[in-house]
């Protein structure tokens, strides 16, 4: 008989394909979520209504669960995320003390324990106060999630499509990893039915290294688009941030927090425990990750307006005189400088 699910995050990115992916299995599956009308009635679903901060609607999703996934987190939270994200980890810890489970399955983020933005932070600490109850907690730690509805490839789409350049600030530089979303899934399903009896991180990522701006490049030249790459100063992210939200404000919340990271690796450290425990996943590169979602196209009409692009960039180089020094000749010249 197959264990029986919780899945919380059904309705973000990763959740969804987990979702697809335990149905198609023939896996039961309780989801909780604040808005179940967002949930297709499906065969073998049952929905619970409530938040993950509500101890009482967590409990009684849980009944009956052998394994639970833990894939929430408080990005767009219009509060303090840091906080929400403590507090709804410590109330889903204590749930599970009650009830029955045989592990939970957590999605957090890479990077060094001493080197860490707030959002990586509070990545490690939701682990930490997961494992703190009774019940055994696989955390996987990943970076990038490269996959067509992922919201960091959504980000840097939008960031090729609109940008006529593409800059590489000196301080953000940083490897990052990124993951293919056919892996991450397939490596978050078969911990299901791996025997554990206790806790442990296991870190995971794809074949290839890359920095942020090295990946923004890759994804526009995959696509056949031409983007100058600008190596500038240094830049503060939060700085970076503002103009961030100017270029994409569909993603201004949680990109701010995203931004914030890019000063810090986020690579596998170790990488036998992912070989050892699941040796049938060899994890794809960029390019074969790029050739699953495929191409997109970038016309003049994407292009941010030259006038608001000036009006950025204008403000950078008051704020930052120095870069001035590393900006095209063209653009040089529209700012007269």
């Amino acid at each position: 008989m197959k264990k029986k699910i919780l899945l919380t995050g059904a309705t973000g990115y990763v959740g969804g394909l987990l979702l697809e992916r335990l149905i198609s299995e023939g896996y039961g599956v309780h989801v909780l979520a604040r808005s179940p009308d967002k949930i297709m009635k499906r065969t073998g679903v049952e929905v619970f209504k409530g938040d993950i901060r509500d101890r009482e609607a967590v409990a009684s999703a849980m009944k009956e669960c052998d394994v639970a996934f833990y894939l929430v987190h408080g990005l767009n939270s219009h509060t303090d995320f840091e906080y929400e994200e403590a507090l709804s980890a410590q109330n889903f810890a204590s749930a599970a003390n009650r009830a029955s489970l045989s592990k939970i399955i957590y999605l957090g983020g890479l990077g060094g324990e001493d080197a860490l933005s707030p959002h990586l932070r509070s990545r490690h600490l939701t682990g930490k106060i997961l494992a703190l109850g009774k019940t055994p907690v696989t955390e996987f730690r990943a970076s990038i999630v490269l996959g067509k509805n992922s919201t960091s490839y959504g980000i840097m789409k939008l960031l090729v499509q609109r940008l006529p350049f593409l800059v590489d600030p000196l301080n953000l530089r940083s490897l990052c990893q990124p993951i293919a979303e056919e892996d991450l899934i397939q490596y978050l399903f078969l911990e299901i039915e791996r025997e554990s009896a206790e806790s442990r991180i296991i870190e995971i990522g794809g074949s290839d290294r890359t920095t942020y701006s090295g990946l923004l490049l890759r994804l526009a030249l995959h696509s056949g688009i031409q983007r100058p790459l600008v190596p500038v100063p240094e830049i503060d992210p939060r700085i970076l941030a503002e103009a961030f939200e100017l270029v994409c404000p569909e993603y201004a919340r949680v990109g701010r927090h995203l931004l914030e990271s890019l000063s810090y690796p986020t690579v596998q450290n170790e990488i036998e425990s992912a070989k050892q425990l699941f040796p049938a996943i060899l994890p794809m590169g960029i390019t074969e990750a790029l050739d699953r979602i495929g191409t997109f196209s970038s016309s003049p009409r994407d292009l941010i307006a030259p006038a608001h692009l000036a009006r950025i960039l204008a403000s950078f180089v008051d704020r930052f005189p120095a870069l001035a020094l590393g900006l095209p000749k063209p653009l040089r010249a529209i700012l007269g400088i």
